[in-house]
């Protein structure tokens, strides 16, 4: 996997995206995973959610980038980011079923 230094995150507030956040230390980010899920479904629009390992002052974490979506006749947009501890992104993972097919449903 290739890994990319990162230097700000993304911020959005209600209306307009707020100006990016430096980076505390050095962050390395990887690719996406191939999977990505919804958070704050209503009647406006969802965030579609995808993360992506990384490296943060030397620890093992993640990337949680949250992209909003309106819903029909809204027009609001942003996306904001999240650095998260490894062990919240596999919670993450498996509460969404992230990790799904990794193992077999069935012992031989």
């Amino acid at each position: 996997m290739h890994f990319k230094t990162k230097t700000a995150l993304s911020q959005r507030g209600a209306v307009e995206p707020r100006p990016d956040v430096a980076v505390e230390g050095v962050l390395l980010v990887g690719g996406k995973l191939p999977f990505d899920w919804v958070e704050g479904e209503s009647n406006y629009g969802w965030d579609r959610c995808r993360m992506a390992p990384a490296l943060h002052q030397g620890r093992w974490s993640w990337l949680i980038s949250r992209v909003w979506c309106p819903a029909e006749g809204y027009s609001a947009s942003g996306k904001e980011e999240e650095i998260v501890p490894f062990e919240k992104g596999i919670e993450i993972l498996l509460a969404h079923g992230g990790l799904a097919g990794l193992w077999p449903s069935e012992s031989p």
